[in-house]
């Protein structure tokens, strides 16, 4: 790889129009989409659909699930089990492939178990068109994008987030005018006047997101980063013994193995680069009574 390759600009739309246009099989950032089930349904992580289904019939008003980032994961019909009903759901991405892609699929996956005679939500089989989750197109750091595709099913009792916080974390600060209400006409600023202030767009999609919950939502994200969100402060990174000490040595060592590198890596013009130790964190947050607009 050359030292002047540049890494994918992940905070771009074009790109991941591109990337999902050029490879439309199912793919997943970082571990696989049922990674995240346990932690969002922990009391029926095993049970089959239709408990899932008895379990969310249990909680008035049904809740709902934005899923920001949906991509091509097939996380997005693993969440749709586990609401009663498919339009409990709604799936945003920044790319329109993405989300053409997400329909064209549901349609395919369900509409054949319907066709088969399977039972969806407790229903019959050969019944009338099977429902769909909502699909929709929008900018997650502009609250009139978000607010128009997404507001109409708020709140959410639950935000997905599966590496997307990681891809918005790859842009660039952006300016915005202070004081910085949301409104259908509040946007980022498109230049960079005296009162503006450039944030972190983390800090702005935290804000976002806010906005179209209610207090005790959870937002869980999965990242590749121990210190993902800007605004939080992390104690000092706890050391790689303690966590393989929980988790256990993801590989062993080879003999002579330099401290700090893994066994198995590639070899090429008289070198050898050893894979890194690779963790992913979890992140779990709830929403506070703080109040915004």
């Amino acid at each position: 790889m050359s030292s002047n390759s540049q890494p994918p600009p992940f905070a771009d739309r074009e790109y991941w129009n591109k990337r999902f246009a050029a490879h439309p099989l199912p793919f997943d950032w970082l571990l696989p989409s049922n990674t995240l089930i346990p932690v969002i349904a922990p009391p029926a992580v095993s049970a089959p659909p239709a408990t899932l289904v008895t379990v969310s019939r249990q909680q008035q008003p049904p809740p709902s699930i934005l899923h920001i980032g949906c991509g091509n994961s097939d996380l997005s019909f693993r969440l749709r089990v586990l609401v009663e009903r498919p339009e409990h759901v709604c799936n945003v991405d920044f790319a329109e492939e993405a989300v053409r892609w997400g329909r064209m699929m549901e349609e395919k996956i369900f509409s054949e178990s319907n066709e088969n005679g399977v039972a969806e939500h407790g229903g019959a089989g050969n019944g009338p068109a099977t429902p769909s989750m909502l699909w929709t197109t929008a900018d997650l750091l502009s609250y009139p994008s978000l607010s128009s595709a997404c507001a109409p099913s708020a709140p959410y009792a639950l935000i997905v987030d599966k590496s997307t916080s990681d891809s918005i974390a790859c842009g660039e600060d952006i300016p915005i005018e202070l004081p910085y209400t949301l409104s259908s006409t509040s946007a980022p600023a498109t230049s960079t006047p005296a009162a503006a202030r450039y944030v972190h767009p983390l800090h702005l999609l935290a804000v976002h997101l806010a906005a179209l919950t209610a207090p005790g939502s959870r937002w869980v994200a999965l990242s590749y980063s121990r210190s993902r969100f800007p605004f939080f402060e992390y104690a000092d990174a706890t050391p790689d013994e303690e966590i393989d000490d929980v988790l256990g040595e993801p590989a062993a060592t080879a003999p002579g193995t330099p401290p700090g590198t893994r066994a198995g890596g590639w070899e090429g013009e008289g070198m050898v680069v050893h894979r890194p130790k690779i963790y992913h964190y979890l992140y779990v947050m709830v929403r506070t009574e703080k109040e915004v607009g």
